[in-house]
């Protein structure tokens, strides 16, 4: 599976110029996928030649080895002379048949592509994110499927042949629902407390009016939405936890979740391998190999400031978002962000552009522990003498160390003792909680540049995490840097 983070620096409130710039970005993709096509072109176009010439050659053989038959009658010397002629032609013809001389032992058999299943952009990447009320962000609330940012993802996904996640600002619609037709969607164990304090945010939220079809009654969100391959928006999950920023105008989404993505077989395997070029011949088809099988696997979602405590109140060690996920067993997590820069940062002196912010780095991968620190259990509560000062990811290696057997029995037990949770989350079977996944990985999109006041501190990254090992870091790009990482994580 590969993923492709976009990091760009939108211009706030200008829609169609951040679009155009996403587009620019996502060309290196499809100029990379172009190259190959050309180069496989030129070479089915190359095999075809000699497969045309060793047909003529062969024609030319059997015509001369006729025309030697008739020669025959008037003389054995003549008809021994030319059979022994054709035989040669025939010879040199079928040398060529099959032969390659050259540099094309590798065929690609026309399957090309940028081979990318999963392009993730930041939180509200088109719109801006920091407006001052609800009044300044009215124009930017969309139809969460026929709005600018859903129609370019729906177009995007379609063109790349791959799945497009992307944040805005959305108001609620009836039909939303219908986007979590075979989701496995889980929800977060919330107190009455938040729930109260969840409440009263929604309550205040509910007025206002603009031309993109929000009532006065309306809900508005914090969104991301997820289009598949067929041009369709599949999933829309709405921010769980706000930042304070959010609280200005937007409702808390109901719950963090988990979904079954299908993968492979035109379900975002991105090889372009079903006639992308408009080649649909049999001669054509005959060349590309079958399509990979489909892959199914748990896709989760997260904006931002879902990955801390709630509203900061929370304590530090309840790791809500990521217990969700290591309960739910998710694969792989999909973060688009707005994470903004500390502007005090003792990293941030002598910082060139491309290089990445690794305390921020550092603090992500410690509000994941549960997924790989064998201290962190999965229901709060039951850890054991925790330290959260996990120390930075030096130059992005994550050196992995084997898990002991202290490890491995803290595994068994949690493993035994989340059976009762499951039951509430995912379905099992026998009431035993599905296994853990071997590894799961964490790619985030995060955005760069400033907007009114607040400046963000890119480095968008893919982790790698596997129960008892520290994390690895995969790919990363740095804080200022504009541009498309793309990042090989294997198969799930």
């Amino acid at each position: 599976m590969k993923v492709a983070l976009v990091q760009f620096q939108p211009v706030f409130g200008d829609v169609a110029a951040n679009i155009a710039t996403a587009d620019q970005l996502l060309l290196q993709l499809e100029a990379a996928a172009g190259g190959a096509e050309m180069r496989a072109a030129k070479k089915r176009a190359k095999n075809r030649a000699k497969e045309e010439e060793s047909a003529a050659q062969q024609k030319q053989a059997q015509h001369q080895q006729h025309q030697q038959h008739q020669q025959h009658r008037q003389g054995e010397e003549a008809g021994s002379a030319g059979r022994a002629e054709a035989a040669a032609a025939a010879a040199a013809a079928g040398a060529d048949v099959g032969s390659n001389d050259d540099d094309d032992d590798n065929d690609d058999g026309g399957r090309i592509g940028h081979g990318v299943d999963l392009v993730i952009l930041p939180e509200m990447a088109f719109a801006g994110y920091v407006f001052r009320n609800r009044q300044e962000i009215a124009p930017f609330i969309e139809h969460p499927y026929t709005g600018p940012t859903a129609s370019w993802a729906k177009a995007t996904a379609k063109r790349l042949g791959c799945y497009v996640q992307v944040g805005y600002a959305r108001h609620d619609d009836d039909s939303a629902a219908a986007a979590a037709v075979g989701a496995t969607t889980t929800t977060t164990a919330t107190t009455d407390e938040n729930s109260n304090k969840r409440d009263n945010n929604n309550n205040n939220n509910n007025n206002n009016n603009n031309d993109n079809g929000p009532s006065s009654t309306s809900t508005w969100l914090n969104s991301v939405c997820l289009a598949a391959p067929t041009g369709d928006v599949v999933h829309v999950y709405d921010k769980h936890f706000l930042y304070e920023v959010d609280e200005r105008w937007a409702a808390e989404g109901a719950a963090f979740r988990c979904v079954d993505v299908a993968l492979g077989a035109g379900g975002g395997t991105g090889g372009g391998g079903g006639g992308r070029n408009g080649d649909n011949s049999e001669s054509q088809q005959k060349q590309q190999p079958p399509p990979p099988p489909k892959t199914t696997i748990k896709l989760g979602f997260g904006i931002c400031m879902d990955v801390n405590p709630y509203r900061f109140q929370a304590p530090f060690t309840a790791f809500e978002f990521a217990r969700f996920h290591a309960r739910a067993r998710t694969q792989f997590i999909a973060g688009s962000m707005a994470w903004t820069l500390n502007d005090d940062d003792p990293d941030l002196p002598g910082l060139a552009p491309h290089q990445p912010l690794l305390s921020t780095v550092s603090y992500w991968a410690v509000r994941m522990s549960p997924l790989w620190d064998s201290r962190v259990a999965e229901e709060e509560g039951d850890d054991e003498d925790y330290d959260d000062g996990w120390e930075d990811v030096g130059d992005g290696g994550g050196g992995a160390e084997e898990e002991d057997e202290k490890d491995k029995k803290e595994d068994e037990k949690e493993d035994a003792g989340t059976a009762a949770t499951m039951a509430t989350t995912t379905t099992t079977s026998g009431g035993k909680p599905p296994p853990r996944p071997e590894r799961v990985i964490m790619a985030i999109a995060n955005r760069t540049g400033g907007e009114n006041g607040t400046n963000f501190c890119g480095t968008s990254v893919v982790f790698e995490f596997r129960r008892g090992r520290r994390p690895a870091v995969l790919g990363m790009l740095g804080y200022k840097e504009e541009g498309v990482l793309v990042v090989d994580v294997g198969d799930l």
